[in-house]
């Protein structure tokens, strides 16, 4: 088992992705905390991923726009005589409205969620993981993080903001071996009308979307030692959606 011995945070874990993460992680050995604000959900998710309860995937209800609540977070995991080795951002959040109607609430609750969530749990990740002398950080961003989608303009920001800081962690932190890159998803948690349902599937070459489990499976290779060489890096998985953005 490739994680082993290794203790990993995984944000949004109450969302496909997030659980999709967690649970490859749990599989390879590691001791997986699972942080959401849904605090029932995630109750259900360790029980799943650890049904005999060994302490494998452990449930922490958790506000990452608060430190207080980070805090938290981080006691519990000192009094089990732990650092995290592996921090995987999979928050998502996008509100859907034209930029001239966004309103500020919206906006800063985005930027929040997507973005300053990442920052703070990035940030208290790094006394220990330079302790330890390495570190892993994966972000999940979006496609739109670099191509703009109308209507999501916050979530745009916030998700670009993602891959800068991803590679401002490579820079500044890769001289204590802390490794810190992202996974570009192609899908967005948003209704979909027929017709854009459409427009995707002729702009993707692929006959399916994209699976929580094949972005766990990048999150796993990041996460393990085989990826050291590896940082400040944008990895698609996107089932070739951007190499085909013209419709025949």
């Amino acid at each position: 088992m490739i994680l082993s011995g290794k203790c990993a945070i995984v944000t949004g874990a109450s969302r496909p992705i997030g659980k999709a993460i967690a649970k490859k992680f749990v599989e390879e050995g590691a001791i997986v905390y699972l942080i959401s604000r849904d605090a029932d959900r995630i109750a259900l998710i360790a029980q799943e991923l650890d049904p005999n309860d060994e302490g494998k995937a452990i449930a922490m209800p958790c506000d990452i726009t608060s430190k207080t609540s980070i805090e938290e977070v981080f006691e519990h995991i000192a009094a089990a005589d732990l650092v995290v080795d592996i921090l995987v951002n999979a928050t998502d959040l996008a509100i859907e409205k034209p930029l001239e109607k966004l309103e500020l609430e919206d906006w800063t609750r985005n930027i929040k969620t997507n973005l300053t969530g990442a920052f703070l749990l990035s940030q208290k990740c790094f006394e220990g993981m330079k302790e330890a002398g390495a570190g892993k950080i994966i972000n999940v961003a979006s496609l739109i993080s670099d191509k703009v989608k109308p209507g999501i303009a916050a979530y745009v920001a916030a998700k670009g903001g993602l891959v800068m800081l991803s590679r401002s962690i490579a820079v500044e932190w890769g001289k204590f071996n802390i490794q810190a890159n992202t996974i570009v998803n192609a899908d967005i948690d948003l209704p979909m009308s027929k017709e854009k349902a459409l427009e995707r599937d002729i702009l993707n070459p692929s006959e399916k979307k994209s699976l929580a489990e094949d972005i766990a499976d990048v999150a796993l290779f990041l996460a393990s030692e085989k990826s050291n060489d590896i940082t400040g890096k944008e990895i698609p998985v996107d089932e070739g959606f951007l190499t085909s953005l013209i419709k025949e």
